[in-house]
């Protein structure tokens, strides 16, 4: 982490280099908020890719409870990834995906998911964080502490991965409407009408 601070200061165009460095800082410390952060700040200049971005804020979230601007980056990912299906179904018919269910599976999904060992990990990694980030008792903890902005960025991950009609979401959008947190309450609404839903596509591919 510290190199890539370095280079950051000393020498910015060796992109690949520093991102390397917050890369690698995670893999040690996957705790470091300050790695993904730095590696957020990189892809939003156009030096560091989305698919990259989204496996490791998923491995940061796996080990901690995550800030705001770390989970609304998450649903970022998301609906940047899912943005364009059309090329990632041509794709997948020119592979030869065989039999009509697993087209119209695949036509669901990001090429980022097309990958088998990857459909399993995150597949696994949504039913996980059903009681690792969206159970009713973290749902409870969060409405205690009234931070709307947290509940909001957390319940359209929750949208996106588990699908608008989820405990939590509709838990969260209940309770954001009732506080009359409108920016909170937008927020979610525009992600749930806009769900990727991926669990459901990826249980369609098991």
């Amino acid at each position: 982490r510290l190199r890539g601070r370095l280079l950051e200061y000393f020498d910015q165009n060796q992109v690949s280099t520093i991102s390397s460095c917050y890369e690698e800082a995670l893999q040690r410390d996957p705790t470091c908020s300050y790695s993904v952060e730095r590696l957020t700040e990189m892809h939003r200049k156009g030096y560091y890719n989305t698919t990259r971005l989204l496996e490791r804020i998923a491995l940061h979230l796996d080990c901690v409870n995550g800030k705001p601007s770390i989970w609304e980056e998450l649903v970022s990912c998301f609906l940047r990834l899912f943005s364009d299906r059309t090329t990632d179904y041509e794709d997948c018919i020119s592979c030869n995906v065989e039999g009509d269910a697993s087209i119209d599976a695949f036509s669901s999904l990001s090429s980022v998911f097309f990958e088998q060992h990857t459909r399993e990990s995150w597949k696994l990694r949504c039913k996980w964080w059903m009681n690792r980030h969206f159970s009713k008792n973290i749902y409870m903890s969060e409405t205690a502490k009234g931070d709307c902005k947290l509940l909001a960025s957390k319940a359209s991950c929750a949208s996106h991965m588990l699908g608008p009609g989820f405990p939590y979401v509709k838990a969260a959008k209940s309770y954001l409407s009732k506080q009359e947190a409108k920016h909170e309450s937008g927020f979610l609404s525009r992600n749930m009408e806009n769900s990727v839903k991926l669990l459901q596509s990826l249980e369609k591919l098991t």
